[in-house]
């Protein structure tokens, strides 16, 4: 019930955002473990696939704290010291400009072990070995930053080439 009434109420914020021509500011982190070498997703429980934790920026809220304050949030991680800004993306969601600002965190220690109820699961994955259901945007960040690929300006690529064409 919980669930579907986050979702009622997404859709009602993004069609009125949409009608306005309104604009959305993100904030997601690149949470790495001690050795590099596994990366923290989620799962929420209101969308499908595996994405980098992190959410909206509140009204007043500079996207740095915002990081800091969702992957909390989101999987109970705290990080120490400053995140590491990697870059500003473009994506169009469901009609609204959305900007994600993504946060490279390595230094940080898990304070609790419950996460947020629109969390359906929090989970560490080898950087080579990632899930198959992951979120387009997120999936290319990751190649980007610890794999070494090409850097784009758009959350999804392959989606924004489809844009264009059509």
């Amino acid at each position: 019930m919980k669930i579907a009434i986050i979702r009622f109420l997404l859709r009602i914020y993004y069609s009125f955002m949409h009608i306005i021509g309104g604009k959305s500011v993100g904030a997601r982190a690149i949470v790495l473990s001690e050795d590099l070498e596994k990366i923290l997703l989620v799962y929420h429980t209101y969308c499908p696939n595996w994405h980098l934790p992190g959410g909206g920026v509140k009204k007043g809220e500079h996207p740095f704290e915002a990081v800091v304050r969702e992957v909390y949030e989101e999987t109970g991680v705290k990080c120490l010291g400053s995140p590491e800004f990697f870059g500003v993306y473009y994506q169009k969601y469901t009609g609204v400009d959305d900007y994600p600002f993504v946060y490279v965190i390595q230094n940080w220690v898990q304070e609790k072990d419950n996460y947020s109820p629109e969390i359906k699961e929090i989970r560490w994955f080898s950087i080579f070995e990632l899930p198959d259901d992951m979120d387009p945007g997120s999936l290319q960040r990751i190649h980007e930053y610890c794999l070494g690929g090409a850097p784009t300006r758009e959350w999804d690529p392959d989606k924004a080439r489809k844009n264009e064409i059509s």
